[in-house]
């Protein structure tokens, strides 16, 4: 395992695998087996993402082709001592943004609903799809990645308020319906 502090004001420490830093390694160095090794690994969560974010599965398709076809030149710029789920989330969120044209993250109210049902899959799709695409392209980057808000934060260059209020509007869209 590879640490670094993950900023000079946080004393967290970031810990980075070192299988993830050696076959970053290999793919920064053009090995198409790495490359290959890197969609394999996240081929599914890519396929999620843009699943939920297309109006239709060839748009999903398309999306996917998109992202397949820049994967060896993104991996390039990646740093050695971040976790490649960060380094894949952070790339689906800013080529997706741009692809679809999304506007930008903006500080977002998230009041509490009166209520809170657990809906069928159904209607949890329902309501994701009526989210705003950006907040839903944050939700989605949440659910399939995980990293937390504040390295998603910086590596986006946006407020980590911001950030964790579009997850705080997603999940409360989620569990309340129309009452957000």
């Amino acid at each position: 395992m590879v640490q670094r502090r993950s900023s000079d004001e946080d004393p967290k420490v970031q810990t980075v695998s070192l299988a993830d830093v050696r076959l970053l390694t290999r793919a920064k160095a053009g090995e198409p087996a790495a490359i290959a090794e890197i969609w394999q690994q996240w081929r599914n969560p890519l396929w999620s993402v843009c699943r939920a974010m297309a109006d239709d599965k060839g748009g999903a398709i398309e999306l996917l082709r998109a992202l397949y076809a820049e994967l060896p030149a993104a991996v390039r710029g990646w740093a050695r001592d971040t976790a490649l789920c960060c380094h894949v989330a952070t790339w689906v969120f800013r080529r997706l943004g741009a692809i679809l044209e999304l506007p930008a993250l903006s500080s977002i109210e998230a009041p509490a609903p009166h209520a809170v049902e657990v809906p069928s899959q159904e209607e949890a799709a329902r309501r994701l799809a009526r989210l705003s695409p950006r907040v839903r392209l944050v939700y989605l980057i949440d659910l399939f990645f995980g990293c937390p808000a504040s390295t998603t934060a910086s590596m986006l260059d946006v407020s980590e308020l911001d950030l964790r209020h579009a997850r705080s509007k997603a999940a409360w869209s989620l569990v309340a319906g129309g009452a957000s």
